[in-house]
């Protein structure tokens, strides 16, 4: 290293700024190389609790010359802590040093407390033409502030983010802004947001401090918004309009039970995503869903899930024209008494991924026989049964998984099938049985399966080979909490008309089944003792001449552990023996 030119040295050091300072030490010549470079100097990262911060501050802007600056202000503090300087002890002597510069500030990070960030800001109120990210957040200690003891009071006001733009000229909008645990306003900054994340939890607290916030930032493309589920926003003030975000693609709302308060205030026309998590579902968000579906005729995809217990009991009176969304490529929907009004008014034709949990079964058959381009679908959780609905085809179903009611299998034909993950729901006593229910599949579909995972089942031994007997093209196999024993992994070792059954297999996962050691250890042998291929040549191993893929998987057994013989033997032969 110590023959290299400059030039080429000094290239090496520019492309990773990050690692100037471990570089700095490990000689004298690289020391003096990367200290006469301004670009070392462009990353400046200040402690407040520092007392010559500002010195430290002045030093390296001194040396970055007209670099573009990347900042970063922290201060790790407990709160209450006794030995907290004041705001403007170092902070106002620092940010006066920062001001002249900040127009150069491409990233400025400030972890600190809520009235030293304002104070920063109040003294940094001046053009900042280059930024494009500006992170906030709290000292971690300093979160989930419940008693109001950051702010001084129950209301959270929000941080004023004064930066400003250049008038002329204009700049295109493209800056991201993340904040955790607490919301901004901002001035005319807020013209160059184009990505906003905010975690503000316990300071989300009005609808209204929300609006001021999204119309202090008219060109937003992509926002992330996450309050506190314990607290509602209430509704906001009457506004003679709503407030427009034209650009807006992509909204995640997380946390905030009735946000039905804030969609009804903003026009979206733009909206493509839309994903909505932990809300509580009552009658009025039916008519907010609705009328945003109605007029988001861009939207591709549509997530309403919650992990909170639904308390209404009562039939919404809800009942539309049907409402059909022909731009929705993915829809994914945890249901209730509520939101099953909102979806029997609903038509997907062209969904291709579809994943709905707690929705009966006749809704599901609804949505599903609607679409002629499903290629993705899960369902979960309670479902019901209807008697005897049609039997539909999808021929463009490639992937699906059922937890809970598997027997609504026995409604659809799938012909295209390659990937079937049937399990039951680990809250409920009653371990289904799969036996003729996963034969009258195989029989009337005739899938090219690749992948079959059961988890959670009955599974008869016999049904379950007369399955794979007829799944030549079956490459990953997963049997979990099954009731499975040896007599399947012997039909599986066997290789009595001249081939295996499942001759593609290359990934196993036997968990807590009943299959012996003995029983694996005889599959392993019957199975490695032909001549390996990498997992990658699987497909061509059927019309190889004697070849078979490598196998790989994992198991566990279900009755005691295994004997230090069973387990050397195993381990002799490959990494399968799963730690669980």
């Amino acid at each position: 290293m110590n023959r290299l030119p400059v030039e080429i040295l000094s290239e090496i050091f520019k492309s990773d700024t990050e690692s100037h300072l471990r570089c700095s030490h490990v000689c004298r010549r690289w020391r003096e190389l990367i200290h006469r470079c301004s670009l070392f100097w462009s990353r400046i990262e200040l402690c407040l609790l520092n007392p010559e911060l500002d010195q430290h501050a002045a030093y390296w802007l001194k040396h970055a010359g007209s670099q573009p600056l990347s900042i970063s202000i922290q201060c790790n503090l407990l709160l209450g802590q006794e030995d907290v300087p004041q705001d403007d002890d170092y902070l106002v002597p620092l940010a006066l040093v920062l001001r002249g510069h900040m127009a150069r500030c491409e990233e400025l990070e400030i972890i600190a407390l809520p009235p030293q960030i304002q104070c920063f800001m109040n003294v940094c109120a001046v053009e900042t033409p280059l930024l494009r990210r500006l992170i906030i957040r709290l000292p971690h200690d300093c979160r989930n502030d419940d008693e109001g003891l950051l702010f001084g009071n129950i209301w959270h006001p929000p941080l004023v983010v004064s930066f400003a733009l250049p008038r002329n000229p204009p700049l295109p909008p493209r800056t991201l802004v993340k904040m955790d645990n607490w919301y901004p306003r901002f001035l005319s900054f807020g013209e160059a947001i184009t990505e906003l994340e905010i975690e503000g939890r316990v300071t989300i607290s009005k609808t209204d401090d929300l609006l001021r916030m999204f119309r202090s930032c008219p060109n937003l493309v992509k926002c992330f918004l996450s309050g506190d589920v314990m607290k509602q926003i209430g509704e906001a003030t009457p506004l003679a309009e709503p407030v427009a975000l034209p650009h807006l693609t992509y909204l995640r709302i997380h946390y905030i039970s009735d946000v039905e308060n804030l969609l009804d205030a903003l026009d979206l026309p733009s909206l493509q995503h839309l994903d909505i998590w932990e809300l509580e579902w009552h009658e009025v968000m039916l008519g907010t869903f609705w009328d945003l579906f109605r007029s988001c005729t861009s939207l591709s995809s549509i997530s309403l899930t919650y992990d909170s217990y639904c308390s209404e009991t009562d039939l919404p009176d809800f009942a539309g024209d049907t409402l059909h969304l022909p731009s929705v490529t993915r829809f994914t929907c945890h249901g209730n008494i509520i939101v099953n009004a909102l979806l029997r008014q609903l038509v997907l034709p062209n969904v291709q991924e579809l994943k709905l949990r707690n929705v009966p079964s006749d809704i599901v058959h609804q949505l599903v026989s609607s679409s002629t381009q499903l290629c993705t679908a899960a369902f979960g959780g309670t479902m019901g049964t209807v008697e005897d609905p049609p039997i539909i085809t999808l021929p463009t179903l490639s992937s699906l998984e059922i937890t809970g009611t598997i027997d609504y299998i026995n409604r659809l034909h799938l012909p295209q099938l390659s990937s079937l993950m049937l399990g039951h729901n680990v809250m409920s006593d009653d371990t289904p049985q799969l036996g003729t229910l996963l034969s009258t599949f195989v029989e009337r579909s005739a899938p090219p399966l690749v992948t079959l995972k059961l988890d959670h089942l009955d599974v008869p031994d016999q049904p379950l080979i007369w399955c794979l007997e007829r799944l030549p093209l079956l490459e990953v196999l997963s049997l979990r909490t099954c009731t499975t024993t040896d007599a399947v992994i012997h039909a599986l070792s066997s290789e009595s008309t001249g081939d295996f059954i499942v001759p593609r297999l290359t990934y196993f996962t036997f968990q807590r089944t009943q299959i012996t050691p003995a029983a694996f250890i005889a599959f392993l042998s019957s199975r490695l003792g032909r001549d390996w291929i990498p997992p990658e040549s699987a497909a061509a191993a059927a019309g190889g001449a004697g070849a078979r893929p490598r196998l790989e998987g994992k198991v566990s057994f279900q009755n005691g552990p295994i004997s230090q013989e069973d387990r050397a033997t195993i381990r002799s032969m490959g990494n399968f023996l799963s730690h669980f």
